[in-house]
This record gives structure tokens, sequence and C-alpha cells, in this order.
């Protein structure tokens, strides 16, 4: 028996021009989508060189900073003076060279340190500002709070105990330098005789500590007051 012969299946009009619609959008745009497919393996690629490179930074910049502390702190003439001109090489490198890194922050913590040591306040102040910068911009909020605290000490030093004040008030702390910073608000309310507040402040940073710190107890004594 003959098979009957059968007409094949015809595409509905709607599906052949929705076929052309796309063979049409595809010569116009498939080029583009190409394109826009190479271009996001590009940044990948280049996400993942970015990330290479500032791993690579990151170490650089830290065996640099691992060299500032080749020097003896406890040298005097001219060897200090001859160590700090080397110092003060590695830390303008740091700062040239890594600033976008927590390194830049620490090695002015660091050089800090030294021109403190040198009596040279005014620069120990303008190296704890500009950390202080940096570490906003790099948004490390702990060495900003580190390099807050430092800076009002120096102030402290310096006699400019109002100073101080504003800008300890200035800067949300972290939670977990709240009992340095109340201390530090005592020091400088001491330093301007107003010692009750000084008390009260040393209370709140004692409470903090759980009572712990002697020497914040040394200077309670010292005052002659009761905290409240």
């Amino acid at each position: 028996m003959a098979k009957s012969s059968r007409p094949g299946r015809r595409r509905p009009e709607a599906e052949d021009e929705s076929l052309a619609a796309i063979k049409d959008w595809w010569d116009e745009y498939g080029r583009y989508l190409v394109a826009g497919v190479v271009v996001g393996l590009g940044i990948v690629a280049s996400w993942f060189v970015w990330d290479y490179n500032r791993e690579q930074r990151l170490m650089e910049a830290s065996d640099r900073y691992a060299d500032m502390f080749a020097f003896d702190e406890e040298a005097t003439g001219e060897e200090a003076e001859e160590n700090f001109g080397e110092l003060g090489k590695i830390f303008q490198d740091i700062q040239t060279n890594y600033r976008d890194t927590p390194y830049a922050i620490l090695s002015a913590l660091t050089i800090t340190r030294f021109y403190v040591m040198r009596n040279d306040l005014d620069a120990a102040a303008a190296s704890l500002e500009a950390a202080m910068q940096n570490a906003r911009e790099q948004d490390i909020a702990f060495l900003e709070g580190l390099a807050l605290t430092r800076l009002a000490r120096v102030l402290v030093a310096q006699g400019k105990t109002e100073r101080a004040l504003e800008m300890l008030s200035a800067v949300e702390l972290p939670a977990g330098m709240m009992a340095l910073s109340k201390g530090i608000h005592g020091d400088i309310l001491a330093a301007q005789n107003r010692k009750q507040e000084a008390a009260e402040a040393y209370g709140d940073s004692l409470q903090t500590l759980g009572d712990a710190d002697g020497f914040l107890n040394m200077k309670l004594q010292e005052l002659g007051v009761q905290a409240p």
C-alpha cells in the first residue's frame, strides 16, 4: 500500500517574522555583543592583574617599611644624624611610591617617634596630620584613630590643649580606642588644671579597662580628687 503524501509543516508567518527580526538584530548588533564579551573578559583579566600587582606592591611596601627598623634608636651624635637621614629617605620613598597602602600611614607613625626624640614637635604634628588624612582616604579607622591620639599628645606637649580637645571631639574613634581617648582627654584637662573633669575622664577610662590600669590610677592620685 502506497503511503499517502502529506505536505510538510509550514512555519507560521509570525515565527518567520521573529526569526527574521532576530537575524536582522544580530546582523546589526551582533558585533557589539561580541565586543562586549571581549571587553568583559578583558575587565576580569585586568582585575586579576590589578589584584596581583597590588599584592606585589603591598609586599614591596612591607619590605621597605621593615627597613625603617634597621637603625639604632639609641645612636647619638654623627651616627644618629646619618641614621635619621637614611630613615628620612626610606620614609619619602614609601610616601611617594606606596602612598595608597597602609604602610604609608605606618611609616608616618614610625618617623614621628624620631621627630619627638629630636624635639621637633612641629614636624611630628605635621606627619601625624598627614597620616590621619591618608588613613581617612583609605578608610582605615583604627590607624586614623591611632594617628589622632598620638597627635593629641603632641599638641598637649606643644601647649595646644584646646586644639587637641577639638580634634579628639571631631573624630569618632573605634569602640576599642575609647578608653585610650578618655585617658588622653584626662591628660588634656589636667594640663588645663581642670582637675575634676580630668578625674571624670580618667574614671571613664578606668571603667572601660576594669580598673586595671595602674598608670591611670597614679594619675588620679596625683590630681588629689576622687573620680565620680
